[in-house]
């Protein structure tokens, strides 16, 4: 892919992010990502033919962020796994601070209950996020410092413990006070993972 077509597209797709936040997916129109892109709506068809095509590029934008921020870290053998764990709530707490992406992703994830490719893409998000944490917890396993014995629930656990902490922020940012949460969701992780 040319530069001039990739910046093209990464143009458009922030200003789909930005036309999802502002009006959700269901009033979003492709002359309003047009006219935040500053581009006539025929030459947005010419990179993204349909909105389907445009939102489903869009969300697998989000989703890819999403796991290339942790990708290096998790990689690492010279991290220790608590620290790997960690990473998770950090960068959680970005993300709801960030707000856009997981906002509109939580307007996805409602279209993901009607759309049968939404709710594909988002179930391999959950499964590639499930997948890393349990690599952490089984390399923490391994080198002795986490329990395997109470390893099975914990990755889905613990992505409900971040997607409960979003839902809340995202509704009420003042009830939750998102570092004092996250670091007692560590706490009460490592205690669980802990050898006795």
């Amino acid at each position: 892919m040319s530069q001039h077509k990739a910046d093209a597209e990464g143009t458009i797709l922030d200003a789909a992010l930005e036309t999802i936040l502002a009006n959700k997916i269901s009033g979003a129109r492709l002359r309003q990502v047009a006219r935040q892109a500053n581009m006539s709506q025929g030459n947005l068809h010419y990179y993204f033919p349909t909105k389907d095509e445009l939102y489903k590029s869009l969300l697998d934008h989000i989703l890819q962020t999403f796991v290339e921020e942790r990708n290096t870290l998790l990689q690492d053998q010279a991290v220790s796994p608590q620290h790997k764990l960690r990473f998770f709530f950090d960068q959680e707490i970005e993300l709801i601070r960030r707000a856009k992406e997981v906002v509109v992703f939580f307007d996805f994830w409602v279209q993901g209950t009607k759309d049968p490719m939404i709710r594909q893409k988002i179930q391999g998000m959950y499964a590639r996020w499930r997948e890393d944490i349990q690599s952490v917890i089984d390399e923490g396993a391994q080198r002795g410092v986490f329990s395997a014995s109470q390893a099975a629930q914990m990755p889905a656990l613990l992505a409900s413990i971040m997607d409960g902490a979003s839902l809340q922020y995202l509704m009420d940012a003042r009830a939750l006070d998102l570092q004092a949460y996250f670091d007692a969701a560590y706490d009460m992780v490592i205690a669980v993972l802990t050898p006795d």
